[in-house]
């Protein structure tokens, strides 16, 4: 199951899920199958301990702002005469 939406102060938050986050097994019961209310029922009805199995969401690297006082490259296109 993927996490779509990490509710604020819910367990999934806390446990420092993404969205986009895979669950694999919830106490080593396999995801493969379940329908998306039962996964979120099994996680809600853990009193004091969860355990999940994820797989964690690609994180696309961080791209560097450009620099906004530096020079911009005009394409000769775009050139005002």
């Amino acid at each position: 199951r993927v996490c779509v939406q990490i509710t604020p102060g819910s367990k999934a938050a806390q446990g420092n899920l993404i969205q986009g986050d895979i669950i694999v097994a919830i106490d080593g019961v396999s995801t493969e199958g379940m329908t998306h209310l039962e996964a979120q029922n099994k996680i809600k009805m853990a009193n004091y301990n969860l355990a999940l199995t994820m797989a964690k969401a690609k994180r696309a690297a961080p791209m560097a702002a450009p620099r906004m006082d530096s020079a911009l490259r005009m394409i000769p296109h775009q050139q005002v005469t």
